[in-house]
C-alpha cells in the first residue's frame, strides 16, 4: 500500500480526490480513491464515504457499499464518481471522510482526504 494518510494498530488507507479544485460550470463529477488494508481479517464490513466541513461535521454521504473481506492479503481498493450536483454543496472548502464499519456496525476505522475546494 502507498500514500497511507491514516492507520491504527489494525488499519492503514488513504482517500484522496483526484484533483484539489473543482468548478462547478467546469466538472461534472469528482473522481475519488481509496484503498484500505488490514493486521486481521475483517468481513463484510461497510464503507460509508461523506462529505464533510474543515470542522467534520458530516454535510452528506455520497456513497456506501458493502466490502466482503478486508484482510492482510485482501486490500480494498474503491473508486467513485460522485457528481457535484448530486453532492449538492454550494461554494467552499470540504473534506471526503471514509468511515469503515464492522459487521455489527460499529466503527472500526475512519480516513479523511486533503480539503477540496468547490467553485
Amino acid at each position: 500500500m502507498q500514500n497511507i494518510t491514516m492507520a491504527n494498530p489494525t488499519f492503514a488507507g488513504w482517500l484522496a480526490a483526484d484533483k484539489r479544485i473543482y468548478k462547478i460550470a467546469e466538472d461534472q463529477s469528482v473522481d475519488i480513491q481509496s484503498q484500505v488494508g488490514s493486521s486481521e481479517d475483517y468481513e463484510n464490513v461497510n464503507l460509508v464515504i461523506f462529505l464533510t466541513d474543515l470542522d467534520g461535521n458530516i454535510l452528506t454521504q455520497i456513497a456506501a457499499e458493502q466490502v466482503a473481506i478486508i484482510s492482510p492479503t485482501e486490500l480494498y481498493s474503491g473508486t467513485w464518481r460522485v457528481g457535484l450536483r448530486d453532492i449538492k454543496a454550494e461554494p467552499g472548502e470540504y473534506i471526503l471522510k471514509l468511515e469503515l464499519l464492522d459487521a455489527q456496525d460499529v466503527l472500526v476505522f475512519t480516513v479523511e482526504s486533503a480539503p477540496i475546494v468547490i467553485q
